[in-house]
């Protein structure tokens, strides 16, 4: 079968003497893989250069049936970035969305309204101009809802304080081992009813910003079976502290 769709580039790696393993997300048949052949020619028929973390392409593919592995016949960008490529924050955060996609998101499901998500995500993370270290916070609790753990959204007076395990604000009076405390469930909440492009309104410091960043890892780890540890958001903490 061919197929012709967009996709966003997670992660690639050299396989034998001109080709790559290319994981892609793609808008039609959900996170596959791809082999990219013929990459050492003089004129390649595929830029290696689309095949970087955080590419948007077009692609032409053919998949067969049964198999974990189709190859790409055609690419082309979609997207060309401005400043992500070059900008060390901006870089760094769309570094770890990648590795966060990668390791949430099951093979072969294909969810048109993610992809328009992921493809808003990059071009706003690329294009703004005000400061962006909370947009990998916003991000998370926004991708929650595509894998049907979104938090619940019920913070009052009387209900101040979120539970991790349960997934919803709690009273004081049935505080669990899993609730954050007092100030992190309010910037939790602050987060959770920004857009992407207004993620700087909410105000926090290197610290908090790193703590909200662990409660949110172990948010999706609870909710999610078999959730491989992140590493690249250890890296993101050291730029965002620097």
């Amino acid at each position: 079968m061919i197929l012709k769709t967009r996709g966003v580039v997670l992660k690639s790696f050299k396989y034998g003497e001109s080709s790559q393993i290319v994981t892609i997300y793609t808008e039609e048949a959900g996170l596959q893989k791809y082999i990219v052949s013929g990459l050492r020619q003089k004129k390649p028929k595929i830029s290696p250069a689309l095949l970087q973390s955080l590419s948007v392409v077009e692609l032409v593919a053919y998949h067969k049936e049964g198999r974990d592995l189709h190859r790409i016949q055609e690419m082309r960008p979609l997207l060309l970035y401005q400043q992500l490529p070059f900008d060390l924050v901006k870089r760094s955060i769309g570094l770890f969305l990648t590795e966060l996609i990668q390791k949430t998101i099951r093979l072969s499901e294909p969810q048109s309204n993610l992809f328009a998500f992921f493809l808003e995500a990059l071009s706003i993370l690329d294009s703004s101009e005000k400061p962006v270290n909370n947009f990998h916070l916003c991000f998370m609790l926004q991708f929650s809802a595509y894998l049907g753990i979104q938090p619940g959204d019920n913070y009052t007076a009387e209900e101040p304080l979120f539970d991790l395990q349960e997934g919803v604000f709690i009273s004081p009076a049935a505080e669990r081992t899993q609730t954050l405390n007092a100030e992190e469930s309010l910037l939790w909440w602050a987060l959770s009813q920004k857009n992407l492009e207004d993620s700087d309104e909410v105000l926090l410091n290197g610290k908090t910003r790193a703590i909200l960043l662990q409660r949110l890892l172990r948010y999706f780890k609870i909710h999610l079976d078999a959730m491989p540890e992140l590493h690249s958001h250890e890296i993101l903490e050291q730029v965002l502290r620097g």
